[in-house]
């Protein structure tokens, strides 16, 4: 998978992304926000291919997001968080749809959670969103989403501003969704 990279940010959640990075199906950029459990050198190990950044403090999630979006050198990227990875075949359906839409800057994927795969409540919820579905359209259009379920069109990331910083973790998607 060439036109998609997954941007994962983490803090101190080294057993998780041990698990979940060989299950990326594309190049993946790690931005740490200062860990101090020994993260960044355990990736740096165990996943070689894996480029990891480290931040001398924690920026936050979009932040951190944001530094892996500049160094991807892909059209598109994925993100995702450190205890979730993009189920098989997921990445390339995606970059097939954003190329064959040239207007889509962002799909939002469907959450699974736990062993049993039960659909997230945000993922249900967004497939009933009251937009509908735009002609010519890949599905509906969604008022949010879920960062670690996104692929977009790098670009378009860009030329938004990205995440907004100052708020650090939690909510920088509600105002890049508005």
């Amino acid at each position: 998978m060439t036109d998609v990279t997954v941007v994962v940010a983490t803090r101190n959640r080294r057993a998780q992304l041990l698990d979940t990075l060989g299950r990326h199906a594309a190049p993946v950029i790690l931005v740490d926000n200062g860990s101090d459990d020994g993260t960044p050198a355990a990736v740096a190990r165990a996943f070689p291919a894996v480029r990891v950044v480290r931040l001398d403090e924690n920026a936050g999630a979009g932040a951190a997001r944001n530094i892996g979006v500049e160094l991807a050198d892909t059209p598109f990227v994925a993100f995702a968080d450190d205890d979730s990875y993009w189920a098989p075949g997921a990445l390339e359906r995606a970059a097939a749809i954003l190329r064959g839409r040239p207007g889509t800057g962002l799909l939002t994927g469907q959450v699974r959670v736990g062993r049993e795969q039960r659909l997230d409540p945000v993922s249900a919820a967004m497939a009933r969103a009251p937009l509908g579905t735009p002609p010519g359209a890949p599905g509906p259009a969604v008022l949010g989403f879920l960062a670690c379920a996104v692929v977009l069109r790098r670009r378009a990331f860009q030329q938004v501003g990205g995440f907004t910083e100052r708020l650090g973790t939690y909510g920088e998607e509600a105002l890049l969704a508005m």
